[in-house]
């Protein structure tokens, strides 16, 4: 009973605080501080994570549906292999064969799916492409009798992998 009457008078008295009970308030007001401050860092590089792991996906998807338009669009296959391939859109469908209206495809070594139209520079339709691990498959063995295109891309972000197969058909075959 004594020690509640102690504590009373003492929250009564006008000594105020020790410099041990202010060092050991802000000693645990340290601790939260910095415990406050790792998890935000964490939370914070968590969600850059993914983020960037969104992007990137985002980023294939895209190409995909690019990829899936010129293949729909163009009149035949000029070439074929597992990491790149050429269409041929007849723009002006005169049955001329234009170097501006070919389309070119491909996987590079740095893991970068680029488009290139006719002479221009390729551009980079998406990045983080796993090279050993994406493909381009067809439907025939002969380049002139190509009718579809199989598209595997494993696209790696972070710590995470992800899957696009996609089957894209030629549609203006005259």
């Amino acid at each position: 009973m004594s020690m509640p009457l102690r504590a009373l008078r003492r929250l009564r008295s006008d000594r105020g605080s020790t410099i041990i009970e202010l060092s050991l308030a802000l000693v645990g007001l340290a601790l939260m501080a910095a415990m406050m401050i790792g998890f935000f860092i964490g939370v914070t590089s968590t969600d850059a994570v993914h983020r960037a792991d969104d992007t990137a996906l985002e980023d294939a998807r895209n190409a995909r549906a690019l990829m899936s338009r010129d293949v729909r669009e163009a009149r035949r296959f000029t070439q074929a292999g597992p990491v790149s391939f050429t269409v041929w859109i007849d723009d002006e469908w005169d049955d001329v064969t234009d170097i501006n209206e070919l389309i070119v495809w491909s996987i590079d070594d740095v893991g970068a799916l680029t488009r290139r139209e006719g002479t221009a520079d390729p551009q980079i339709a998406a990045g983080s492409i796993v090279e050993e691990e994406s493909i381009f498959t067809y439907d025939k063995g002969l380049v002139s009798e190509i009718g579809a295109v199989d598209l595997h891309l494993v696209v790696a972000s972070g710590t995470s992998e992800h899957v696009i197969d996609t089957h894209i058909s030629l549609r203006n075959v005259p």
